[in-house]
């Protein structure tokens, strides 16, 4: 059963009810609110579910619960917000208990011990009935939102305005680097009917003496989402793994030092194919853009730009995501294209793995990833090793090949948590041109065997800054690092 507002300017809320019809009673609830409801104008968005689970095969009793509010600023369209989420489980229900009148006259609760508690037999997962009724799992977020936006029939869900200023990172704003100089930016985000999104961004390079421009367009979440990018001399980045969060590479430029880019710049369109939660599920996703090589603007004592093959490039582009064993998540990507009178192909696989001691005394992450291209694959597309975020300890991007793979290891130790920790990591790879070949002025090649780098540091900040020391074991060197977790490079 689907419930749906009266009148969409009233506030009301919308979503699904799942009902056992023998018993009446309520197996799942799932469901958000209109903007109207919402007071905060921060508030982008609200989900609530409340799953129950069938006991004794007569009792639909709560078995867990979820709340998730999303908020972010009301003026700015920009990579970050805040999430505010709670959840609840219910379990170990004990039916018709014969209880003794001096239960209800003590004045202490008491539990059975721990460990007793962990090794209960649990003969069937609370979860299996739910799974014998056909009903999936809790919705996320954005599957509750595609399907509200379907009931409601087009009508905007979001609490925020329609019209706000728009960065798709901060560096969009400013940044600094030796093929731009010093580039300023911006750009607004429309709304011109509900979930549909229009993006403008635009700037320009000081030292370059350019303009750049880039438009996004967005259909309403479901099943198939379209994603239309034009863009002109957009900045691209070769290379796999980024050095360094883009804030501190303009702020190393800045200073003489290294931006950890090999820049270039495209032309063109893309048309991504993907499902409405963009991080799961597959994607497809064409081009039709032209490339043309970087120049560098800045003195001639930084590191040279590297020259890219130049023309017209079209290609088809799939990425997937696969669960792995051991709660690890992989993803496989795969590419045809055709840039001049080349064409090239290219399979890279990743794999990640994430795990905690039950005292929370280590996290450890372990991630591998390889991949193989043809032999007339572009420059760049190859795959590129040495320095920060790959082999730390080696000058940055020394080895390039179109067949690599990687290994890297690291775990944390939380000292003050969620202040100070100490880590350690580990990373091993290679590089291997096979018969290809890269433009002179790249002063890069092969890795001519293994390649590997240990270190350790400490992590600060609920491990959101990094202050590394690294050696390369194999002609390397020693090397300080300071850098972000990775997975705040898309907003900085």
């Amino acid at each position: 059963m689907r419930v749906r507002p009266k009148r969409a300017e009233r506030p009301g809320f919308v979503g699904s009810v799942f009902l056992d019809r023998a018993a009446a009673a309520i197996v799942r609830m799932s469901f958000t609110f209109t903007p109207t409801s919402y007071v905060d104008p921060y508030l982008d968005y609200i989900r609530i579910s409340l799953d129950n689970s069938l006991w004794l095969g007569r009792y639909w009793l709560p078995y867990r619960q979820e709340a998730e509010l999303r908020r972010e600023l009301p003026q700015l369209d920009f990579l970050a917000g805040s999430i505010i989420r709670g959840r609840f489980e219910i379990g170990s229900y004990r039916f018709n208990e014969e209880l003794s009148p001096l239960v209800f006259l003590g004045r202490g609760v008491t539990a059975a011990p721990k460990e007793e508690r962990e090794s209960f037999p649990f003969e069937r997962g609370l979860f299996d009935d739910l799974e014998v009724e056909g009903l999936t799992p809790t919705p996320s977020l954005e599957e509750i939102r595609a399907q509200a936006s379907r009931i409601l029939a087009g009508r905007a869900l979001s609490g925020l305005s329609p019209y706000r200023l728009h960065l798709r990172s901060f560096s969009d704003a400013l940044r600094f680097n030796r093929a731009e100089g010093l580039f300023v930016g911006g750009g607004v985000h429309v709304s011109p009917m509900p979930d549909a999104l229009l993006r403008l961004s635009g700037g320009y390079a000081l030292g370059r003496e350019r303009a750049s421009l880039t438009f996004s367009a967005t259909t309403p979440p479901d099943r198939v989402v379209p994603v239309l990018d034009a863009f002109w001399d957009e900045m691209r980045d070769m290379g796999l793994f980024p050095g360094t969060a883009p804030v501190l590479g303009s702020l190393s430029a800045a200073f003489g030092g290294e931006d950890f880019l090999d820049p270039y710049f495209a032309r063109g369109a893309r048309l991504t194919l993907r499902g409405p939660e963009p991080a799961s599920g597959p994607e497809l996703t064409l081009r039709f853009e032209r490339h043309a090589s970087a120049a560098r603007v800045l003195s001639a004592s930084r590191r040279a730009v590297r020259p890219v093959a130049e023309g017209i490039l079209g290609s088809v582009e799939g990425r997937t995501t696969v669960a792995l064993p051991g709660s690890g998540r992989g993803t496989l990507a795969g590419s045809f294209g055709r840039l001049g009178e080349d064409n090239f192909a290219s399979l890279l696989g990743r794999a990640e793995w994430r795990l905690e001691s039950p005292a929370r005394a280590w996290k450890v992450r372990s991630e591998l990833a390889a991949g193989a291209s043809t032999l007339q694959t572009p420059p760049q597309w190859l795959f590129l090793l040495g320095g920060p975020a790959t082999l730390p300890g080696y000058d940055y991007r020394t080895f390039v090949g179109r067949r690599f793979w990687l290994a890297r290891l690291e775990a944390t130790h939380p000292l003050r948590p969620p202040w100070v920790g100490i880590r350690t990591f580990a990373a091993l790879g290679a590089a291997d041109l096979a018969g290809a070949s890269t433009p002179p002025a790249w002063h890069a090649h092969g890795s001519a065997g293994l390649r590997a780098s240990v270190g350790a540091g400490l992590s600060l900040g609920w491990e959101v800054l990094r202050l590394d020391l690294a050696r390369g074991l194999r002609d390397g060197r020693w090397e300080v690092t300071f850098s972000v977790d990775p997975r705040f490079h898309p907003w900085l």
